[in-house]
């Protein structure tokens, strides 16, 4: 699959990108809208919760492992509670096989160590196109 496939691909998404580096935001923000994705940003895992409530629309969540108020695992954790299979993908700078299997077991479709290539995003969301 060529480029241009996959990213027609990712636009029948809606991503949630969850960091709290702000200047992580605004680089996937810029990027993404470039790319004329639909998509959405949070600061923290309560806020990425507010908007999948109030937006049914969205498929895919990115999030950071490691931020203030509540981690991306708590965000999963709750998610997987709610009985809410929405595909999640994990961006962590901290290599740990202990995370990795944590968020295995709780259904993670994906995981990446930043800093990362945006391809090796959309290749994971193509990914989960063929699950």
């Amino acid at each position: 699959m060529d480029k241009l496939e996959a990213l027609e691909k990712i636009k029948k998404h809606k991503l949630l990108f969850v960091d709290d580096e702000e200047k992580t935001l605004l680089m996937m923000s810029g990027l993404l809208s470039d790319l004329g994705l639909n998509f959405e940003i949070a600061k923290n895992g309560i806020e990425a919760l507010a908007k999948i409530k109030e937006d049914a629309s969205i498929d895919i969540i990115v999030s950071d492992y490691f931020m203030p108020k509540m981690t991306g695992m708590q965000l999963l954790e709750i998610l997987r509670k709610e009985n809410n299979n929405i595909n999640f993908i994990f961006i962590s700078a901290h290599q740990s096989m202990e995370l990795f299997d944590k968020a295995e077991e709780l259904g993670a479709s994906g995981y990446l160590y930043k800093p990362f290539d945006f391809t090796e995003l959309v290749e994971l969301v193509v990914q989960l196109d063929t699950k």
